[in-house]
């Protein structure tokens, strides 16, 4: 099976933080945003990614 459903990715509606939402088709699967408090030589962007399954179980993945 091939799943062709292509994460796009919308502007959060917060307008105190810089970030993006990250959808596959109507879901949110993540977000990409300016990380606050790291220091300069360090990357100032960082992103996460979560799936909530329907049966009540978590996942979750930051980096």
């Amino acid at each position: 099976m091939i799943n062709n459903t292509a994460l796009t990715r919308r502007r959060s509606d917060n307008p105190h933080e810089e970030s993006w939402h990250i959808y596959s088709g109507d879901v949110r699967i993540g977000t990409i945003g300016a990380r606050a408090g790291v220091p300069v030589h360090a990357d100032q962007w960082g992103w996460s990614i979560g799936f909530y399954p329907s049966y009540g179980g978590i996942w979750v993945m930051t980096v």
